[in-house]
């Protein structure tokens, strides 16, 4: 198996590690390289990770790692491992990787009481 990276995963690892030592985090660097480790893991192992189907009840070939406080989304082609996108999982991930609305206004009602 070969593990490939997107130039958006690329992207979104460089904005971590950016961010994280502008908030001061020392570990910075190790949480990037911890990330490329266990992408890279996936060669061994290409089903470790969580089916987006599944989980979010869509129609993805997607699937994905949680990593503390970050969700790498890949998918396999083959021999070929695509690591796709790398976010944050405070963000809203269904719209950012699916442009799907994970709010519902019975939701956003009780949020703004």
């Amino acid at each position: 198996m070969i593990v490939q990276y997107t130039p958006e995963f690329r992207r979104d690892l460089r904005k971590l590690k950016t961010r994280l030592k502008n908030e001061g985090f020392p570990s910075a660097d190790t949480i990037g390289k911890e990330i490329l480790t266990a992408c890279s893991d996936l060669k061994n192992n290409p089903e470790k990770g969580l089916s987006a189907a599944d989980r979010f009840e869509i129609d993805t070939d997607m699937q994905f790692l949680i990593l503390g406080m970050n969700i790498v989304f890949y998918r396999i082609n083959g021999d070929i491992i695509e690591i796709v996108r790398l976010f944050d999982t405070r963000t809203d991930i269904l719209f950012r990787m699916f442009g799907i609305e994970s709010s519902d206004p019975e939701s956003e009602e009780y949020w703004n009481e």
